[in-house]
Order: C-alpha cells, then structure tokens, then sequence
C-alpha cells in the first residue's frame, strides 16, 4: 500500500523524541507495561519477536514484562480486550479490506482493539464500494494513515515467504492465509 520510501516518512523513527513523549506523557521514569503472549503456542520465532520488541522498548523507557497465560485464556482476553498489550499476526486472505475493514471498522468481530472512529469507519465503507483501483487505494491509505495516527493498531512488520512446486502437481494454489497448505484439490500428473 505504501512504499519503503513513504513507509518511512509516515513511521519515522526517533527515539530520542519517543523517550520525551513517554515522559511528556507523564511518565518521567517511564511506564511498566504488561505483555500477554500464549507460551509456546506461537513458537520460537515468536518468541524472539517479542523479546527484540521488548528490548527496542526499553531504550525510550517502555518496560515490558511478560506474562504467559493459557493459549486458552490468551485468546479469550484477546476477544474481550483484558490486556494492555499483545501482539498477534493478522491474515490478509483476500486483500486489504479483509485486513481494515475486520481489524478497525466500529463492531466487527477481530477489533479486538475496540476501534471506534467515525472517520474511519467512513473511509472503511467509501473503499468498500469503490469502483476505481486508484481512488480505493487513495482512500485506503487515508485509512491506513488514521489508524497509524491515532495508533489504534501498530503493523511492525510483514515477513516474507516462499513456496516452490513442481509443474507435475496441479491445481495447487499457494495461499499464505491458508494454514496449513490445503491440498484437498491437488493431484499429481506423472
């Protein structure tokens, strides 16, 4: 939706002005956050995520301690919105609306942040419905620009992936959003 370039002007990075808001913020020795995540049921990588997030915090006086809950009761508190702070993967499975429309817009289901913005929501619906691939991608980035202004649900990153196949499998589609692969279609020419 954005380039590098603009990705970088929109989220500039300055952690020295990043430590004064903290502190403008009321918070002069800075701020204990608790920090929900399920154990194990993410894995390793994720696990390193979140301690890399927790030492970038640190440097502008946001400390992260970690609580590991129950899968079960992680996922719960997620729905209900009992925690200060998690963070989770988002699937976009069809393109970005599935994305803005289900994590932002007022009463869905996955705004687990309990986002609620009239202006948003506006753009949500003005994308939704229009027709021009330019405009619903100008429209879109206005949207994506509130949410990152208002901070109501920060994207640190998006990993990339591969997926290789041989031409004798057919009707295989990779789809990232699907996990795991389903294979159900697939079948072998050979």
């Amino acid at each position: 939706m954005f380039t590098q370039a603009e990705t970088k002007e929109i989220l500039d990075y300055d952690p020295v002005q990043a430590a004064q808001l903290v502190k403008d913020a009321g918070y002069a020795d800075g701020i204990t956050i608790e920090f929900q995540y399920p154990g194990q049921a993410y894995g390793d990588e994720y696990q390193r995520e979140i301690e890399l997030l927790q030492a970038q915090q640190a440097k502008v006086g946001i400390n992260l301690v970690f609580k590991i809950l129950d899968p079960s009761l992680y996922y719960t508190n997620t729905r209900e919105g009992n925690y200060q702070m998690q963070m989770r993967g988002k699937r976009v499975i069809i393109d970005w609306d599935s994305y803005l429309s289900g994590v932002h817009k007022c009463g869905s289901s996955a705004n687990y942040s309990r986002t609620c913005d009239a202006e948003l929501d506006k753009l949500l619906a003005a994308q939704q419905s229009e027709a021009d691939p330019a405009r619903r991608m100008a429209i879109s980035r206005d949207a994506v620009r509130i949410i990152n202004e208002n901070a109501y649900d920060l994207a640190l990153y998006y990993k990339s992936g591969s997926q290789f196949w041989h031409p004798y499998v057919k009707d295989f589609t990779p789809n990232w959003a699907t996990s795991p692969t389903n294979f159900v279609r697939s079948w072998l020419d050979q």
